[in-house]
């Protein structure tokens, strides 16, 4: 099994713990920016689309599999690839929630929006003079909980057991991979799992 993934998710969670040092995980610092956030905000959003890919590939998504190079693989193409992929149905609706901190959001469901922490990813990362202030708080805490969702949808696929329910396997996944310190998901019942005899 490839924990590489994970791994590196846990390491920008392990920076965004370091930031929450300095700054209140709070919505009244949703507008706060600085020049830690952008850095997490570009690695976390740019990671969340190399793990949409991943999962497409394990899903034999002709638009990603035949895609002659990655960088051709735009946004659109992932959008039509969950909405198509009945299995990933339920990742627009996932709910993540900030241990202690009682903030709440459904961050993947947002890339559909006019105005989504992606877009403002975009606007960030090319146009940053004009832009800066759009690598806030509020976007890289959307973008850490999308790249969080989409790992348990990327491990869903390696675990999957057929005689499992969709919330079972994903059960069965958080209770294999290392815990977070932050990001869970709001439903605790996916962690019922976790301490089960038959994983320790």
């Amino acid at each position: 099994m490839d924990y590489s993934y994970w791994n590196y998710f846990l390491s920008l969670e392990r920076d965004l713990q370091t930031i929450g040092r300095y700054v209140e995980f709070s919505e009244n610092n949703f507008n706060v920016y600085s020049v830690e956030i952008l850095k997490l905000f570009l690695a976390a959003s740019s990671e969340f689309e190399v793990v949409l890919k991943e999962i497409g590939k394990k899903y034999a998504y002709s638009k990603i599999v035949n895609a002659k190079h990655s960088e051709n693989i735009t946004i659109k193409t992932l959008k039509n690839f969950i909405d198509e992929t009945n299995a990933l149905a339920s990742m627009k609706n996932a709910e993540i929630c900030l241990k202690q901190f009682g903030l709440f959001f459904m961050p993947v469901k947002e890339i559909w929006d006019k105005e989504s922490w992606w877009k403002n990813y975009n606007f960030a990362k090319h146009n940053r003079t004009m832009n800066y202030q759009k690598a806030n708080l509020s976007n890289l805490l959307k973008s850490m909980g999308s790249l969080f969702i989409a790992n348990l949808f990327l491990y869903e696929k390696e675990f999957h057991n057929e005689n499992c329910t969709f919330d079972e396997n994903i059960s069965i996944v958080l209770a294999n991979l290392q815990e977070t310190n932050l990001l869970e998901l709001k439903n605790k019942s996916y962690y019922s799992f976790r301490h089960a005899a038959f994983f320790s």
